[in-house]
């Protein structure tokens, strides 16, 4: 990324530092998901997240620009075209 994005990567890193590790994640979701991404949802659940990034279109493009208990499912195009917004 650094190559072909040297801008993004600042921008990533100060993201990065925002964020925050949870250790437990809910597994009783309002969707259904491969058991793969139940603690990755679960977890962005437990830990009140806005947003989860994926670029998963397989498993989670049905769910793209829409909230599951609380967490906005975003691809990355979306989620660029939501910070140049605010």
């Amino acid at each position: 990324m650094e190559l072909k994005f040297p801008e993004g990567l600042k921008a990533l890193e100060r993201l990065a530092r925002q964020c925050e590790r949870v250790s437990q994640w809910m597994t009783d979701l309002e969707v259904e998901l491969p058991l793969k991404d139940v603690p990755i949802l679960g977890g962005a659940i437990a830990g009140r997240a806005t947003h989860r990034l994926t670029g998963d279109e397989n498993d989670f493009w049905k769910y793209w620009g829409k909230r599951i208990q609380g967490v906005k499912i975003v691809s990355p195009k979306m989620l660029i075209q939501e910070l140049r917004v605010s």
